[in-house]
């Protein structure tokens, strides 16, 4: 996926260790990620749908899952 946007946001410290441990417990994944992840489950769950590019959504359901790839 290509970023073009940078949206940058202030957290509290309870905000950022949450993400931090959210992150953790979806694999590991960056905190940028996690924000990404969590923004697509909110949009899905209000019927806004977004438009993910298929590297990005095989990417995800691979973490989910478990999978690692690797060379």
């Amino acid at each position: 996926m290509n970023r073009k946007v940078r949206f940058g946001f202030v957290l509290t410290k309870d905000e950022k260790n949450a993400l931090v441990r959210l992150a953790e417990l979806e694999g590991g994944l960056s905190e940028a990620a996690m924000l990404r992840r969590l923004i697509r489950r909110a949009a899905k769950e209000q019927g806004l749908g977004t438009q993910v590019t298929t590297e990005e959504a095989g990417r995800s359901r691979g973490q989910e899952h478990g999978v690692i790839s690797g060379g």
